[in-house]
């Protein structure tokens, strides 16, 4: 979805045997001009998405939460790290 105008910019249509994830890429296909932030929920959370992401537009921020399932990282990747001190803001602004 374009934040300024609402508009939604891409869809794809899975079945059961599709996953959500699968279609990150096709999706960003259906941009045009730069992606400022990807915003999903955790079951995107995982290093194929994040590079997904990345070789579509190095410049987007991802933001999704860890898998309710992902146990603690050792050292956390910044852009995990940012997702989860985002969502926790939000989780707080909404109780």
């Amino acid at each position: 979805m374009d934040a300024a105008s609402s508009t939604i910019v891409g869809a794809v249509l899975t079945t059961t045997e599709a996953g959500d994830a699968s279609q990150v890429g096709p999706l960003l296909a259906q941009t045009h001009g730069p992606i400022t932030t990807v915003l999903a929920d955790g079951a995107y959370d995982g290093e194929p998405i994040y590079q997904t992401i990345a070789q579509h537009d190095p410049g987007a921020v991802v933001i999704i939460p860890p898998r309710a399932t992902a146990g603690p990282a050792i050292r956390p990747r910044p852009p995990r790290r940012r997702a989860t001190t985002t969502f926790s803001g939000l989780l707080r602004m909404v109780g």
